[in-house]
């Protein structure tokens, strides 16, 4: 092959990197990221890939704690758009919902696998980043780790959905061996259900589709079913007055994990805390540990110690 002809190669394999580069860049800023997993994220079950929190093991992994997350987010800000605005449309799909990302720099960079020809992966070099948050994906991994550091092998637990305590579910699954798990979220079972030596039970009902969690009297009456050693909710808000959540149906379901476990441990990152929901959860007392990041405002926090709560900063 001649060496004009190797470098044509060349040109056209990094015209085609960049043009799935660009569309990255655009689902991305737009908030679009289902379609892009459909459409671009590798079909492939034997790969990893990491992020700002941690490592996957494949394509799935990415679907349940990004593609996923990123669309819960979108509805919470959508309805929270609804409370304060009651004149706002109702929306079939909810991309890039108050969201806007921009890399203003991106490079692509193909690493080459051992056999010298095809490619290992592809990394994406930004030089900006607009995005500001109150704590950040790693401020949440750190607090799902700390959470599944707490409990122990022989564990029986409640777990809510949310995207805390499905961090903590994939800290789980790496960390113990034998756990039997009750949960109305779709994601926590189904990346717990993937260790043959856990028993996993995810309760039936209703399913809010958005936030892949089971709700109503069905799930209800099956979680009055069981007696659990620990309880790990993920919340919208946590202050003097208690804990919330933006979801009524989930706030009646949390409310049964907590009436039936012996600890309850709440789990939910800086922004949450000082912060009211919609509907109550519990008050302060009904639970026995609270986990969060130390970007916390002091004051806020200082009011929920003064209940006689354990405070574990990550």
């Amino acid at each position: 092959m001649s060496d004009l002809h190797t470098r044509i190669q060349r040109a056209v394999g990094a015209v085609e990197c960049e043009k799935v580069m660009s569309r990255h860049v655009y689902w991305h800023s737009a908030g679009i990221h289902r379609d892009e997993w459909e459409e671009y994220w590798s079909k492939s079950v034997d790969i990893t890939w990491g992020h700002g929190w941690g490592r996957q093991d494949d394509r799935y992994s990415y679907y349940f704690s990004y593609v996923l997350e990123k669309e819960r987010n979108a509805f919470k800000t959508f309805m929270g758009i609804k409370l304060k605005y009651p004149d706002v449309e109702n929306c079939t799909r909810l991309d890039g919902v108050a969201e806007y990302s921009n890399h203003l720099t991106t490079s692509p960079v193909i690493e080459v696998a051992e056999d010298g020809k095809s490619a290992k992966a592809l990394w994406q070099f930004q030089a900006a980043d607009t995005r500001v948050t109150a704590c950040g994906p790693l401020s949440i991994w750190k607090i799902g780790y700390m959470a599944a550091d707490l409990v122990e092998d022989g564990d029986t637990l409640f777990i809510n959905g949310g995207s805390t305590t499905y961090f903590a579910a994939l800290m789980l699954r790496k960390a113990r061996k034998n756990l039997s798990v009750v949960t109305n979220s779709v994601s926590v079972a189904t990346e717990l259900g993937t260790s043959p030596t856990f028993t996993v039970i995810l309760v039936g009902g209703q399913i809010n589709s958005y936030c892949s969690f089971t709700y109503g009297s069905q799930a209800l009456n099956q979680l009055q079913q069981y007696h659990v050693s620990k309880t790990l909710l993920s919340i919208d808000g946590v202050n003097e007055n208690g804990v919330t959540t933006i979801h009524p149906e989930e706030s009646v379901v949390a409310r049964a994990m907590i009436e039936n476990a012996k600890q309850n441990i709440i789990i939910a990152d800086s922004s949450k805390i000082g912060k009211d929901g919609f509907c109550n959860i519990c008050r302060l007392p009904d639970v026995d540990l609270l986990i969060t990041d130390r970007n916390v405002n002091s004051a806020e926090l200082e009011k929920i110690a003064a209940s006689g709560i354990n405070i574990q900063l990550v």
